[in-house]
């Protein structure tokens, strides 16, 4: 091509198109696999079992409702969770600087949340805890922390809500979350239900099921039970049993879905490259002018004219895809480790930046090559 210059700049907007296409794509589809990562390290054989609270059907479970619902086939286990509320955790005289959240369940809990509940020191709940009314208290780190320091706190005795209690367990320091919260922090502790009231009525809980167990099908039958009890209001239900499986399955459509945006956003770069090209394609044709006339003077043909342009346009636009190519996988690799997404591999983008760079440039090499191919010779050849 005559202009070196103008050749350069126009494989540049390729440059530019082809990194953004690999870039967006790379980001939503790792944090999109970020997130389903995360989902499925609570098990996707969970369910979440909530109960309306507040309006005008306020309905909770019971322990009669929990016996039916392990009764079900394909449910394991099922961990009842009630926030008993903020209060103020003492070692003697000294006071914990911030509330702590106080959580009553039972030893599923940390059967079914291992991944989220690991130990520090010490233990968790037992069934002999609940069983014989113990006194007992498991610290989030942030909490043992404020308290005891480096000291160790198993078998220390705090004050919560005016009980005195021995603490026989300490969370290590929870693992953040990339998105939202399961409403526990390291300022959390654990008390075993029935400890600071009766607990008789069960907000939430988690519910594990069997790994060949389908957990749309078994979240249904959960609800049933339920129905059948304690009815509906105006045709709603008066509890929801979401399975981790569809938040799983509703991750990857968004992601897909978000992928298909960015690189639809990310192709109107390319649009402006293939517009770049053909004015640049435009001006070599004017430039070469003379070339043309002369070269169809001494038999070359229109066809050959044509695939001649077309050669250079694709050629051109294909050395831009390839260099854009190297600086996306660079660049994705880079955002990786900067913003802590999982490393992807792009098996495709070697594909991708080949297949559209020739693309762009024959459709943006078309008109010019055309319009090289049917100059008239003795203009051509007149054209100063």
């Amino acid at each position: 091509m005559a202009n070196r210059g103008q050749a350069t700049l126009t494989a540049s907007g390729i440059v530019v198109g082809i990194v953004a296409v690999i870039l967006g794509v790379a980001i939503t589809q790792g944090g999109g696999a970020l997130i389903v990562r995360e989902l499925e390290e609570w098990g996707t054989h969970l369910v979440f079992l909530d109960s309306a609270q507040g309006g005008p059907y306020e309905a909770a479970l019971d322990h009669e409702d929990v016996q039916r619902l392990l009764r079900l086939p394909g449910v394991l286990r099922l961990a009842p969770v009630l926030w008993k509320g903020s209060y103020e955790l003492r070692v003697g005289q000294q006071a914990s600087p911030e509330p702590v959240s106080v959580i009553a369940t039972t030893p599923d809990y940390q059967a079914i949340r291992r991944q989220h509940v690991r130990l520090a020191e010490g233990r968790f709940l037992v069934a002999e805890d609940l069983q014989q009314r113990r006194p007992v208290v498991v610290l989030g780190y942030q909490a043992k922390q404020a308290l005891f320091g480096s000291a160790p706190a198993v078998g220390e005795e705090v004050t919560l809500a005016g009980h005195r209690l021995t603490v026989v367990g300490v969370l290590a320091v929870k693992k953040r979350l990339s998105f939202g919260s399961d409403g526990t922090s390291d300022l959390t502790v654990f008390v075993p239900t029935g400890l600071l009231g009766e607990d008789r009525r069960i907000p939430f809980a988690y519910v594990q099921l069997s790994p060949t167990a389908p957990a749309e099908v078994t979240a249904a039958r959960m609800l049933a039970v339920l129905r059948e009890r304690y009815g509906t209001w105006d045709g709603k239900d008066k509890f929801s049993a979401q399975s981790l499986q569809a938040f799983v399955d509703t991750a990857r459509v968004v992601t897909r879905a978000m992928t298909g945006v960015m690189a639809a956003i990310a192709g109107i770069t390319l649009v402006v490259a293939g517009i770049g090209t053909m004015n640049t394609l435009l001006m070599a044709v004017t430039s070469r002018t003379r070339e043309i006339g002369l070269r169809r003077a001494l038999g070359a043909s229109r066809r050959l004219v044509l695939a001649q342009f077309l050669a250079e346009a694709a050629l051109l636009t294909l050395g831009g895809g390839l260099v854009g190519t190297v600086l996306g996988l660079v660049g994705a690799q880079l955002a990786a480790v900067v913003v802590g997404l999982p490393r992807l591999t792009l098996w495709w983008a070697p594909l991708l930046s080949s297949g559209v760079s020739v693309a762009v440039g024959l459709a943006a090499g078309l008109y010019p090559a055309v319009r090289a191919a049917q100059m008239d010779v003795a203009e051509a050849l007149r054209y100063e």
